[in-house]
């Protein structure tokens, strides 16, 4: 499994290692198990400095490579993963092994292959080895892909937050915190708010608004923003949240009929196709209103449009 500058590269960073650092093996019924057992055998002998304890727990899902206590790699650190399975071995010399109460989990979606997946895994042991009450687990999305199927995961690196927030691409070492912090929170910025669209999809957003009881501000401001792709991709949410949770969106629907009159017809038009697929009949007035103030041909049809899309959805002729 392991290349030349593989075991060149170990050497290098284990010869600066004072004591030996004992890694955890955990076995699990699984049909990778024995591929883990080949690279635990192949590991052990790169170094004396290196001891593996093979733990069996009858319930473990998926077979482990356990790092200082809080990384954990359902993945075999080999190819490109090896530098940074290494760097973590070192850092966790440098640390007291970490079995305190997890706060924070961070799972690091990879593929085999993949050039970015690496920095994205030494950015997240980082830090894990920098705070406490951090545990880390890297998974192999293509050896372990019933694992990760309904998460529905698009791309790799994907790094999940809590079980919770998913962030495709490398996060920086400094972005990495600010995450956890958001994600504690639920307070995220314009940015955050795109960048988990297009990293976890609109019904995942939808769903921890849901899960908080209240629509995030920031997709709001989407609505109103003069790239058509974010006025879009802040209505799907919307439309998934009035599917799963309507009463949610009678929370901001004023707000939202308030865009009927913009100045821009286009986004008076969208506002309009947004508030007949989420509207009630409390919306209709507003509706009517606008019309007779804005009275486009192009803008009248997409009201009337959006009033008989509520006038069915809610059964009135």
């Amino acid at each position: 499994m392991l290349e030349e500058r593989d075991i060149a590269y170990a050497e290098k960073v284990l010869k600066e290692i004072a004591v030996p650092v004992t890694l955890d093996f955990v076995s699990a019924d699984h049909t990778a198990n024995r591929n883990f057992e080949r690279f635990v055998e192949e590991a052990s002998s790169l170094s004396k400095k290196i001891r593996f304890n093979t733990i069996k727990q009858n319930d473990a899902k998926l077979p482990a490579i356990i790092v200082g206590g809080k990384v954990y790699y359902h993945a075999i650190p080999d190819n490109t993963e090896f530098a940074p399975f290494v760097d973590a071995i070192s850092l966790a010399c440098r640390h007291a092994p970490s079995y305190s109460e997890t706060r924070t989990d961070l799972k690091i979606v990879v593929m085999p292959g993949c050039i970015y997946c690496p920095n994205a895994v030494r950015n997240a042991v980082r830090f894990a080895f920098s705070n406490n009450g951090v545990k880390v687990s890297i998974i192999d999305g293509n050896m372990f892909a019933e694992a990760i199927e309904k998460l529905d995961i698009k791309s790799a690196p994907t790094t999940i937050i809590n079980d919770k927030v998913f962030v495709t691409g490398v996060i920086p070492d400094e972005d990495l915190s600010g995450w956890v912090v958001k994600t504690a929170d639920r307070r995220f910025s314009r940015d955050d708010i795109i960048k988990m669209i297009n990293s976890q999809g609109a019904d995942k957003l939808a769903d921890m608004m849901i899960a908080d009881a209240r629509i995030y501000d920031d997709l709001l401001f989407l609505l109103w923003d003069d790239k058509w792709s974010l006025r879009l991709g802040a209505m799907v949410v919307l439309e998934y949240v009035y599917e799963k949770k309507p009463l949610l969106i009678k929370s901001v629907i004023q707000r939202i009929e308030e865009s009927l009159l913009d100045s821009d017809l286009t986004k008076r038009g969208d506002t309009a196709f947004l508030i007949g697929n989420i509207g009630g009949l409390d919306s209709i007035p507003a509706l009517v209103s606008a019309m007779a103030v804005k009275t486009e041909d192009a803008f009248v049809e997409c009201v009337e449009e959006a009033v008989s899309a509520i006038r069915a959805r809610q059964k009135i002729t």
